[in-house]
């Protein structure tokens, strides 16, 4: 890649398997717009090999710190393992460059406290890659809600049955809470453990209501609580009229300790505000591990239903549906 006035200037941190496989074919396909002119690498094989792939004009560092005091870089994209993301999105940031991070982005909201306040003192933007936002089926889940096939959707699922073998996790900084931070839950499939419903617009500022609780209110009033079902009600904006949104525990998901399946009590994620959301989560509100070899379940119902309904109906419906 040789440099042409106008275009950005990037540098990429890690010459790794998703760097010289992901971002350097993305740079080439780019050239009128981003020219790559350093890498970062602490294995210095691995960074020549990265540098005679990429072409002339890409000089190579053993450190971040080094290369930014010495390139100035636009844009920093980062493909390291996830230990490392906060202390190089951050030094990036300090530097002015705009930073592109593989997933996840750090390993703590401490972590992420920390890269929002230097993206606000510097100015710059620091963006993390969810690729699958983009792929095939993404796109066309939107286009059929978009082309009204779909209604209005009130309840998405989405499962994953993606096989890592050992060889897979023979790199040395895969599946350790120090250097990956949680593994699939946090990697291939960022998001919140358990079942979770996003909700659409119209759920936003919703009530939330649970039984053994008087009254509802929004779902920060439930956030971390437990209990075997939780109710989600709000007035449609489309038509004139309320959906509840119902989310069942099978009882021995509650029975954690006691004898039944369940490895770890589960508390919910709730929220009603900026973006509706129920989760049946049982490892935010506290880690758990999972000893190697052993697995567990759990099983879930969702109800949906046309009008506001209360605490005895949802009482009263679910205990004519046994599980």
């Amino acid at each position: 890649m040789t440099s042409s006035p106008g275009r950005r200037r990037a540098a990429v941190v890690g010459t790794g398997a998703i760097v010289s496989g992901g971002h350097l074919p993305a740079l080439r396909a780019h050239t009128d717009r981003v020219e790559l002119v350093a890498a970062v690498d602490v294995d210095p094989g691995r960074l020549d090999a990265f540098r005679t792939e990429a072409g002339e004009g890409v000089t190579g560092f053993s450190t971040t710190e080094a290369m930014l005091a010495a390139v100035r870089p636009d844009l920093v994209l980062i493909g390291t393992p996830p230990s490392l993301h906060r202390e190089q999105t951050v030094a990036a940031l300090k530097a002015g460059a705009w930073v592109l991070c593989e997933k996840p982005l750090c390993l703590s909201l401490a972590e992420y406290d920390e890269i929002a306040a230097a993206e606000a003192a510097s100015g710059a933007y620091a963006s993390v890659i969810f690729q699958h936002r983009y792929g095939s089926g993404a796109v066309r889940a939107r286009e059929l809600i978009r082309g009204g096939e779909l209604g209005a959707p009130l309840v998405a699922h989405c499962q994953t049955t993606w096989h890592r073998d050992a060889g897979y996790y023979s790199v040395p900084w895969r599946g350790r809470w120090a250097t990956e931070g949680g593994g699939p839950t946090t990697g291939h499939g960022a998001g919140y453990t358990g079942l979770q419903w996003r909700g659409p617009r119209d759920f936003t500022g919703g009530t939330v209501f649970a039984p053994g609780v008087e009254g509802g209110g929004p779902g920060e009033r439930f956030m971390g609580t437990q209990g075997p079902w939780l109710g989600f009600t709000a007035e449609r904006d489309a038509v004139d009229g309320a959906s509840t949104v119902v989310f069942a525990h099978a009882p021995e998901n509650l029975d954690a300790g006691g004898g039944g399946r369940a490895v770890h009590p589960s508390h919910w994620f709730v929220r009603s505000e900026p973006i509706p959301s129920v989760a049946f989560s049982w490892a935010f509100f506290e880690e758990f591990g999972l000893p190697a070899g052993e697995s567990f379940a759990c099983r879930y119902r969702v109800v949906v239903a046309d009008g506001a309904w209360d605490r005895e109906r949802v009482e009263e419906f679910l205990a004519g549906v046994p599980w």
